[in-house]
Parts: structure tokens; sequence; C-alpha cells
């Protein structure tokens, strides 16, 4: 063979030389690099909204459509009580415009003089005389008119009356 340098390695007869092997040294997986993208307007933030806050967003939906429609139902029921009210307070002066009248035709018949007819004809009384009254002083200068049981005047009460004057 020739004294000059292959570039092929030697294919003699001889075994290939072994090179001990070393044991290389672990090899570590490149980590992939953080990739940075943009957000997007809102379709990321929809999704991850709609995952994590789907059941928190439906209770809020229902507690506040509760109240929604609570709100509605004591304003019917306050604008049916209203109506009610406004009822009532149209027939009180209905109510009071006929006690009124009423009043007028109870005192126009109730005159001393249509009381005093009334009791005689009809009921058959007389009049009070003058020794059936007694006249009474309270305390605060109030006078009380009271009726003395009528009695007969006897002898004994005729010679009463004389010494008492």
């Amino acid at each position: 063979m020739s004294n000059y340098p292959s570039r092929r390695p030697d294919t003699g007869t001889s075994a290939p030389k072994r090179v001990p092997r070393v044991p290389s040294p672990p090899v570590k997986k490149a980590e992939p690099k953080p990739q940075i993208r943009e957000l997007e307007t809102k379709q990321p933030f929809v999704e991850d909204v709609g995952r994590k806050f789907s059941k928190r967003a439906m209770v809020a939906v229902v507690v506040v459509s509760l109240a929604v429609l609570g709100f509605l139902v004591g304003r019917i029921s306050f604008n049916e009580l209203d109506v009610q009210y406004s009822k009532k307070q149209t027939e009180l002066l209905d109510v009071k415009a006929d006690n009124d009248r009423l009043q007028v035709i109870c005192e126009a018949s109730q005159s001393r003089e249509k009381v005093e007819k009334y009791a005689v004809e009809v009921l058959h009384m007389q009049p009070i005389q003058d020794y059936q009254r007694k006249s009474i002083t309270l305390k605060n200068e109030e006078e009380v008119v009271t009726l003395l049981p009528v009695r007969q005047k006897t002898l004994f009460n005729k010679v009463g009356e004389f010494f008492s004057k």
C-alpha cells in the first residue's frame, strides 16, 4: 500500500480497533419555549369564563330573575291595593254625605215641640210639674236637674211645707 494517508479507513487484515465507550452524559431534552401569543379580543376570555363560572352565572341569573319577579308581583299587588283603597275612600265619602243628610233630617224632626207633641198624643205622657223637679249644684258648679217621685199631697205634706217656709 501506499505511504500516503487515505481517506478511507484502513481495510487491512487486522481487526478494527475498538474504542472503549464512555457513557455520554444524559441528554437534556430541550424545554419548549413558552409561546407568546397576543390575546384575541373576546374569544379566549369568553371560553374561560364559560368553563369556570357557568354554575355561578346560572345562580346569579336565577337570583336576579327571582328578584325582578318578586318586585313585579309586589308592584302589581300594590296597585291592586291602591285601587281598592280609592274605592273605599269614595264609599266613605258617600256614607259621610248620607250621614250628614240624615243628621239634618233627624235634627229637623227632633224639635222640642214635636217631641212634646209626640209624647203627649202618642205615648200619653204628661209634662213635668214644678213640684217634681229638684235642682242640685255640684262642686264644679254644674247644675243637675233630677225628677222627684210623684207624691200625693197629704195633710202631713202640706203642714210640713208650711213650717219649712
